[in-house]
């Protein structure tokens, strides 16, 4: 992305000063391991006890080079990298309470572990005069460590014959306890380092729906689930100390039975998805994709038993 700076005379001519220009790579890995167990389970009422350990790395270089017209000899470029290696760790716990011979009612509770990372951040000052081609390059290093934010969330579900589903989930980020790495001046000397004030905590709220007609029956079509649901977030950046982009999203899906003479639990998964993500002055930026799965969930190992 290129950000183009300018100034005007008396007589409202303009000219460009300079040229910003923003580039960035990079990204992160994640591999975990899942453990679930069931400590109670009456006839009414079950608890299940889960947790993921996870795995994470990676990392992510990015710059900002500043490209002067003539009247200018010195450029100025920022390039800031990190390499991340970390555990997670993410825990959670679900509780089901039978109502009524049809319904059912499900609560979950999660916690993920937020902690420091591996790695430390890097940010590297490129002078350029173009009249001497005289480079001056100057290397700092970051005072501390990115972290992950510590996440809370709850999440309630009805279940109604097998036919309705409705649930409602509640997450929170904790992002505003968090520092970040920054370039600039403190007490007259240039550092690159952590700085606090530059995120919010997120929440996320979301709601959605499962209706399926006749989920036991041998028609195909009174075995389709319909699926939709909504969802928003608050933002978590914050930009020149203004809240960054909210996210607001829509979802809509079908769950299509698989039945054959092998298959009558599978289901090929449709779906499509639109975001819109949006701060006042800022950006606005709108995203759809569609999406198709598969999931098997077939009896194919069990052994017959005679009588």
């Amino acid at each position: 992305n290129n950000v183009t700076v300018g100034e005007s005379d008396l007589s409202g001519n303009t000219s460009t000063i300079c040229t910003n220009s923003y580039t960035g790579s990079g990204g992160y890995r994640q591999v975990f391991l899942g453990l679930g167990v069931e400590p109670l389970r009456l006839k009414n009422t079950s608890l299940s006890i889960g947790a993921n350990v996870s795995y994470l790395w990676g990392n992510y270089s990015k710059s900002v080079t500043n490209s002067y017209n003539d009247n200018y000899v010195n450029t100025l470029s920022k390039f800031y990298n990190s390499d991340v290696n970390a555990v997670k760790l993410d825990v959670g716990l679900q509780l089901q309470q039978r109502i009524t011979k049809d319904d059912l009612l499900t609560l979950g509770l999660t916690w993920g572990w937020g902690h420091e990372m591996s790695g430390t951040p890097e940010c590297l000052i490129v002078s350029n005069n173009s009249q001497t081609s005289v480079s001056d390059t100057t290397t700092y290093r970051a005072d501390g460590q990115l972290s992950i934010p510590t996440t809370y969330g709850a999440g309630l579900v009805w279940n109604h014959a097998q036919k309705i589903r409705v649930g409602f989930d509640f997450e929170m980020e904790k992002w505003g306890s968090l520092k970040y790495p920054l370039y600039g001046v403190v007490n007259d000397r240039p550092q690159y380092h952590f700085a606090d004030g530059q995120f919010s905590d997120r929440c996320r709220y979301s709601i959605g729906g499962e209706f399926c007609p006749n989920p036991t029956g041998r028609k195909w079509l009174g075995r389709v689930k319909y699926r939709a649901g909504v969802g928003y977030a608050t933002p978590y950046l914050k930009i020149n100390g203004q809240e960054g982009p909210k996210e607001l999203s829509a979802s809509v899906g079908l769950g299509l039975p698989i039945l054959n003479g092998w298959n009558n639990r599978s289901t090929i998964n449709i779906g499509a998805h639109w975001t819109q993500q949006s701060a006042p002055g800022l950006i606005k930026e709108n995203t759809f994709c569609i999406s198709v799965g598969l999931t098997f969930n077939e009896r194919w190992f069990a052994k017959w038993q005679l009588e």
